[in-house]
């Protein structure tokens, strides 16, 4: 096919055996090759050497729109400059990029030092997916956060389920499964209209953990009407409060009522059993100290109060 080209329309100067034929070659010479050689001959020619290599276009128009277009290998669009890559803007009401796999992964954003992929919107969602049985968005890391969101005034991140939905759910096999942090405000806000606000199971360790540093408080309950926190257990305690000894020893659980004088019970106790426990120490008598007010139960079930210091008087 060359050597044919060649003898119907030479150059000044003789090519040599071995020197390519570039494409822009045989298209100068398409009107007298054509001439010669046929129509169907030139065209499955072009079409070969079209094949053979990667299509180049710089600065070209490319269109797309209509059939679909089937491709046996991996096309890239890249660009020399600091530009992004690709656009698709939507002037209607459609989607500006939809991917769509029947097994694979329908849109994949690869980065080296950037976003993956980004979402940006001036009314809606940034990023918005959907699933009818799987994760409307999955994200996967293997150093760096999975899912990170950042807003200045609305929620970072927003989820939201049906009647039997969960809004939000994070799952981990040794770490945080989800983690909040703030700065000055809540790290994790829960609201609810009528269910629980938070909820926490576990098969073996807390279903719910609260730290706090020296002087916050690790979880904290509040109500208008109902309970601040509540706690309940069918075979072990509802709830459980420990305490360290050092530096200055605390009292593992601490009720406050009001304000002093205004009627509130520090604490209520009801059960069918006994109301009140206190488990016998094991020293023979009570404490040399101790503050007014303390009840001491000692070895032998004797029970001393604390009327300040040292003094202790026995009650039974």
């Amino acid at each position: 096919m060359r050597r044919r080209v060649d003898e119907l329309e030479a150059p000044s100067t003789t090519r040599s055996a071995g020197d390519p034929l570039t494409r822009r070659d045989l298209l100068r010479r398409a009107g007298s090759g054509a001439a010669a050689m046929g129509l169907g001959v030139l065209g499955a020619s072009m079409l070969a050497l079209a094949e053979a290599g990667p299509a180049v276009a710089n600065g070209e128009t490319i269109t797309v729109g209509g059939a679909y277009t089937d491709a046996t290998a991996t096309t890239f669009i890249a660009t020399t400059n600091n530009a992004n890559a690709f656009w698709v803007v939507c002037n209607g009401d459609g989607d500006g990029l939809t991917g769509g796999s029947l097994s694979g992964t329908g849109v994949v954003g690869i980065s080296k030092t950037g976003a993956g992929s980004a979402g940006q919107s001036e009314t809606g969602p940034g990023l918005y997916g959907h699933s009818s049985t799987g994760a409307g968005v999955k994200a996967e890391s293997i150093s760096g956060p999975a899912l990170s969101g950042a807003s200045q005034k609305g929620p970072g991140i927003l989820g939201q389920a049906g009647t039997s939905g969960t809004g939000v759910e994070g799952s981990s096999l040794s770490g945080t499964g989800l983690y909040g942090h703030s700065t000055s405000g809540e790290g994790v806000m829960a609201e609810s209209d009528s269910g629980y606000a938070l909820a926490g199971s576990s098969q073996t360790g807390s279903a719910i953990l609260g730290e706090a540093g020296t002087s916050g408080v690790g979880v904290e309950g509040e109500s208008d009407t109902g309970l601040g926190v509540y706690g309940a257990s069918n075979s072990d305690a509802g709830v459980l409060g420990a305490s360290g000894f050092q530096p200055v020893p605390s009292p593992a659980v601490r009720a406050h009522a009001g304000i002093v004088g205004s009627g509130g019970r520090g604490g209520v106790f009801i059960g069918t059993t006994a109301q009140v426990r206190l488990v016998p120490s094991t020293a023979t008598s009570h404490p040399p100290s101790g503050a007014r007010g303390d009840l001491y139960l000692d070895k032998s079930g004797r029970l001393w109060f604390c009327k300040g210091a040292t003094s202790w008087k026995q009650l039974a």
